[in-house]
């Protein structure tokens, strides 16, 4: 064809094109901006309404899309749901439900065009002012995947398939979390602030899951509190974590326990419980786990200046029956995963105080400079299987004693075979006497253990194991000033007979006895431990106490001997 021919061709295209490209620019500068502003907004309210499931319904003051500047800004945005889903929530229907509220939203650097053609929401920052969140959580396991898989689209993807934020920024956010299946306290978290970076977002395909990347985040919490179910009240000064490095500070816990009126006879016995710590340390928090799996993962935590002052008034009616679980069928027992490598304790007190019904008084163990930890804290099936064990190391000082010892085992694989060895050395046992006094009106007036060692092994129905003791110069007798009914109830004539000097005074022993116990299914660990400990003593004092009344009376059996035939002698030496 002759190169005039196609000229004459191309000609009135080109000119048709130009017309129509010069219409477009004249449209898109008069119209344009609006329609696309239109467009933006338009696609957010569709993903914003696909997104509400029935029930919940979206409110907001105003949304302004400034698509040549690529900025999105939302004003008191509302999100609520109808309380009748709680019902549901519990019942298994919903894995959680989520309420908010927004003072403002901006986005700023958002690439419209990728947003309306390809499901990708890509923004330079975010930043969310003064929300407020109540997160509630049920039975279900919450995956990642749910707000994506309410976006579906109708063949192969979803109305949004990526999330890309270079920086988001929360800042004077407060919370209220709540477990509805689990009846965990209610948890008020305020001043929280968030500062992340290269968040990413990416559900390709809705059965595809989700892929959560960050490339780096910090967030500070001022204070979180809750109410317990006893009624105490706990409280948490501030959070700070970092997810880059894994590190995270914890400050100034508290757990205050409801004062008691001393007048209310009708209050049940229990172990009233008060405790703080000075700060907690965390090393390798894996923080990209903790939100996409809600699985708790830190390879090393510090407690440092732990105090606990635990009480139980035994003049308390007893309360009804409740299983308390070992440690091990606890872990198992949490609604998330966890794994922690090491709990390092540095220098706690913890001081366990009980009132005797029988003499009205208090009675007070102290355990001091308390050094400790804990290793395979975790209900990880995988770990499970691997073998790994729950352990704990202690070292510490019982009545200003030397330092002493006691390690903790367990088993993962739920049989709940557990292992207790404690050894306790170099202890004047006169320091004892406050508690002796209290609980028993027992005086000791003199005595050294120069050792004592506990072997426990056992489960949830039952332990067994040993007690060895070595002492010297025990002597003891019932509390001056006990009124001679109690005195005549406690054998007191007997007890301050036995460590006489006629009866060769302190008992000495060098002893280790065999026990058992049963579990009792409403009492923890540690007085699992300490029945194990109070019969391995009955065990051994027992003898040593029958041994001491055989000496009495082999004692008088020979008095009496002695005194009839100085009788006999008396009487032939006066004839």
């Amino acid at each position: 064809m002759p190169r005039s021919r196609i000229t004459r061709l191309l000609l009135p295209v080109g000119l048709v094109l130009v017309a129509a490209l010069a219409g477009l620019g004249w449209w898109a500068k008069r119209h344009g901006k609006a329609w696309l502003d239109r467009k933006v907004e338009a696609r957010v309210q569709e993903i914003i309404d696909r997104a509400c499931v029935p029930g919940y319904s979206f409110t907001m003051e105003s949304l302004d899309a400034d698509a040549v500047h690529g900025s999105l800004h939302v004003v008191h945005a509302n999100l609520r749901f109808e309380p009748g889903l709680q019902d549901s929530l519990k019942a298994g229907a919903y894995h959680y439900l989520f309420a908010a509220e927004v003072d403002t939203i901006a986005l700023r650097g958002l690439s419209f065009w990728r947003l309306l053609l390809r499901g990708e929401f890509n923004v330079d920052a975010v930043v969310v002012s003064k929300p407020r969140f109540h997160y509630y959580t049920g039975p279900g396991h919450v995956d990642l995947a749910d707000p994506f898989n309410r976006l579906a689209g109708t063949d192969d993807g979803t109305l949004v398939r990526l999330l890309y934020a270079d920086t988001i920024r929360v800042h004077h956010a407060g919370a209220i979390v709540q477990n509805e299946a689990w009846r965990l306290p209610a948890l008020h978290v305020d001043g929280l602030d968030l500062e992340c970076r290269g968040a990413n977002i990416h559900a390709a395909r809705t059965r595809s899951g989700v892929r959560l990347a960050i490339g780096d985040a910090h967030i500070h919490v001022d204070s979180i509190g809750a109410w317990l179910s006893d009624g105490s009240r706990l409280q948490v000064g501030s959070i700070s974590l970092e997810r880059n490095g894994g590190k995270g500070l914890i400050n100034n816990v508290r757990i205050t326990p409801a004062p008691l009126d001393s007048t209310d006879r009708t209050a049940l016995r229990t172990t009233r419980v008060a405790l703080t710590v000075d700060s907690i340390t965390l090393r390798g928090l894996d923080l990209d786990r903790s939100i996409s799996d809600e699985a708790l993962r830190i390879q090393r935590t510090g407690l440092y200046n732990l105090r606990i002052a635990a009480a139980l008034d035994k003049t308390r009616p007893e309360p009804p029956f409740r299983t308390v679980m070992l440690p091990a069928m606890a872990l198992d027992s949490l609604p998330f995963a966890i794994r922690l490598d090491t709990l390092d304790l540095f220098r706690a007190d913890i001081v366990y105080r009980e009132r005797e019904p029988r003499t009205g008084r208090w009675g007070e163990v102290p355990f001091q400079e308390v050094d400790g930890r804990f290793t395979g804290i975790t209900n990880e099936e995988e770990l499970k299987a691997q073998g790994t064990r729950l352990k704990g190391n202690l070292r510490f000082r019982i009545f200003g004693s030397g330092p002493a010892t006691a390690t903790y085992s367990a088993a993962l694989d739920g049989s709940n075979r557990f292992t207790v060895d404690a050894e306790v050395p170099d202890l004047a046992l006169t320091r004892i006497d406050p508690l002796t006094r209290a609980l028993l009106r027992m005086e000791v007036r003199s005595g050294e253990l120069h050792r004592l060692h506990l072997h426990m092994e056992g489960n949830d129905d039952r332990a067994k194991g040993s007690l060895a003791m070595y002492y010297t110069d025990l002597r003891f007798g019932v509390e001056p000033g006990t009124p001679a009914e109690v005195r005549h109830s406690l054998f007191g004539n007997v007890l301050d007979a036995m460590i006489s000097q006629t009866y060769g005074g302190g008992i000495s022993a060098d002893s280790e006895r065999n026990f058992s116990v049963d579990r009792a299914k409403d009492r923890s660990v540690l007085t699992y431990a300490w029945h194990g400990v109070r019969e391995g003593l009955l065990r051994n004092l027992v003898p040593e106490a029958k041994e001491r009344m055989r000496t009495m009376l082999r004692t008088d059996l020979d008095r009496l001997k002695e005194q009839k035939a100085l009788r006999k002698e008396r009487k032939a030496s006066s004839r």
